[in-house]
């Protein structure tokens, strides 16, 4: 009997401890050298573009275990070097989307791994090209309305019949 639980609990160890390391890295560290250096290969052919180079700090996070892997170093310290790329643990409390965000000292864009799963090369640039634009509008002079950029007037009654006017003249538009 005690060598069945002895069993019992060496099994459920071992599938825990591979839960883990597997949800700790589900994608490999070449992998998402890889990512980083296809766009910023990419972002560099297009400087002429915004003119600026829009490649910046990204965060690709895992959504199930927050493992998050970075292009450069936080400006607090929180992240470790593997290689040329940088990996850490993003608080489980924070919120997590493809999007600009400030954490560590540092903007970002924010990138989902399981986002890019999927993806050819040319998409996955341009999803990366999109949440980095983000980062840096502001400075290309992009304010939406010149002075709300969360889009807080949406909670209003007069925004969210704005929205519908919009969006009906939009479908009229597209119609014709």
């Amino acid at each position: 009997m005690k060598k069945l639980l002895y069993l019992t609990v060496a099994v459920a160890a071992l599938l825990l401890t591979s839960r883990v390391v597997q949800a700790q890295e589900r994608i490999s560290h070449d992998v998402i050298s890889q990512i980083f250096k296809d766009f910023a290969e990419e972002s560099a052919r297009h400087a002429d573009l915004w003119e600026r180079d829009l490649y910046g700090a990204v965060i690709l996070i895992d959504p199930e275990s927050y493992r998050i892997y970075t292009n450069i170093p936080d400006s607090l310290g929180l992240l470790t070097p593997v290689g040329d790329i940088y990996t850490g643990q993003y608080p489980q409390d924070q919120i997590i989307a493809n999007t600009a965000i400030s954490w560590g000292g540092t903007n970002w864009a924010m990138i989902m791994l399981s986002s890019l799963e999927g993806l050819s090369r040319p998409d996955r640039i341009s999803l990366m090209a999109h949440e980095l634009f983000h980062v840096v509008q502001r400075e290309l002079g992009f304010v939406f309305m010149g002075y709300n950029d969360d889009n807080s007037h949406l909670d209003s009654m007069q925004g969210r019949i704005l929205l519908k006017l919009e969006l009906e003249a939009l479908k009229k538009a597209l119609a014709a």
